[in-house]
């Protein structure tokens, strides 16, 4: 997808649960998520404590609505949650980046199914903040199960690694012997 750094977990699921916490939201906190796709883009902010709230799609694409998005969006929203549903990625998806820019709002990108997918010559998952991706058996790419993320920001990727490892960043080399 053209990053420098990607951190594996062992599902698509654990990374949108992971790097949610890696951006700083906190349990309670407002994440709006498409009202139609599967259930545990969902369940995975939900198990950690955030309030997951649905915005319509758009029935041309199956994504979030921007127009919807707009009348959700509030004060409390502190992150989107866009799914690139069947792997679309588009002018939607751009438009969506730059209104939580514009609000201060982070912008989760589950790119489970788009995986090889680009808009604009700019890969799915690496619009907003960070990015995930799923390796589960029906997806473009599947290992049996997994999962990924990439993000923008390396301090990110260093708290979601850090979330991931127990706080040890070095455990894998110094436990080689």
């Amino acid at each position: 997808v053209g990053v420098e750094r990607t951190v594996a977990t062992v599902s698509g699921t654990v990374a949108l649960s992971v790097v949610a916490h890696a951006v700083g939201l906190q349990p309670g906190d407002e994440i709006l998520v498409p009202a139609y796709g599967v259930i545990s883009t969902i369940s995975a902010f939900a198990a950690i404590g955030l309030k997951p709230r649905l915005v319509d799609i758009d029935r041309e694409t199956g994504c979030m609505s921007v127009a919807r998005l707009r009348e959700t969006l509030r004060p409390a929203t502190r992150a989107v949650c866009y799914v690139n549903f069947s792997g679309h990625t588009g002018p939607a998806l751009v438009e969506v980046a730059a209104l939580c820019r514009e609000r201060g709002v982070h912008l989760i990108e589950d790119a489970a199914c788009a995986l090889g997918h680009s808009f604009d010559g700019k890969a799915a998952g690496t619009f907003g903040d960070v990015g995930t991706y799923s390796f589960s058996v029906p997806k473009v790419v599947t290992t049996g199960q997994g999962g990924a993320f990439v993000a923008r920001d390396r301090q990110v990727l260093d708290r979601a690694a850090a979330f991931i490892d127990h706080g040890d960043l070095d455990w894998r080399r110094t436990n080689l012997n």
